[in-house]
């Protein structure tokens, strides 16, 4: 993406709260600003997917965005972003590239859910929470490079990735939330480190591609069919 270009001949524009700016031009999204990247004030929302709407207080907040939402194919953030908010880039149904910076340390709730073309993902060397739901329904994606730093992987992350196979754990990861990688069928290779504490109900479900699990006598916690389909899972004593 020529970034100075799309600023300059932007079709569409405008501001995401008062910290960040938006660029468009051509199915090129480009966002500069501070701080987290997020529309909802109060958590205390009703969530309703198909609408790509985030209730507060019973009132909608439209993405700033909105009106394009099925035209953006590719996404570049700058540095300086250190939070990809609530559903920040759910439904965007025809996304098939986004560059997160090295400044970001939190991938939050259905920030990527449904992107339903979207790849491929590099997340920076700083994130340390993938939060629930974060790239749930990326049904084409096949690699996500995760950094070791990350420490948790949240409820739904990566539930119904089904081309997903190209992924290696963190090596600090210490919490796998239920339903994680529940359907991920294409995942072949999974390596759980020595450090885990907790696996999560159906984290592994329908994970029919992997052969086996070492499971470490760090984990302390093993949730209700973690690992179903699963051909063999061994604990390490």
């Amino acid at each position: 993406m020529d970034i100075e270009y799309v600023k300059k001949n932007a079709t569409a524009s405008g501001h995401c709260r008062e910290n960040f700016h938006w660029y468009f031009l051509n199915g090129d999204l480009y966002i500069e600003g501070t701080g987290a990247l997020d529309y909802v004030e109060d958590w205390s929302y009703w969530y309703d997917p198909p609408l790509s709407q985030y209730w507060k207080r019973n009132k909608p907040v439209i993405l700033p965005w909105e009106e394009l939402l099925y035209q953006i194919r590719h996404v570049v953030i700058a540095p300086g972003c250190t939070e990809l908010g609530l559903g920040c880039f759910e439904n965007h149904i025809n996304l098939e590239s986004v560059s997160i910076p090295d400044t970001v340390h939190k991938v939050g709730l259905f920030a990527f859910s449904n992107c339903r073309k979207l790849e491929e993902v590099v997340l920076p060397g700083e994130v340390e929470l993938i939060d629930d739901y974060a790239f749930n329904g990326c049904v084409t994606l096949r690699k996500a490079e995760i950094p070791d730093t990350v420490k948790i992987i949240g409820v739904g992350a990566f539930d119904v990735c089904w081309e997903l196979r190209d992924f290696r754990m963190p090596k600090q990861v210490e919490q796998i939330e239920k339903y994680a990688f529940d359907s991920c069928k294409k995942l072949t290779c999974v390596v759980l480190p020595d450090g885990l504490r907790v696996i999560g109900d159906h984290a592994f479900w329908g994970c029919e591609s992997i052969k086996h699990l070492v499971i470490h006598k760090s984990v302390e916690s093993v949730g209700e069919n973690a690992f179903w389909g699963v051909e063999e899972v061994y604990y390490n004593q």
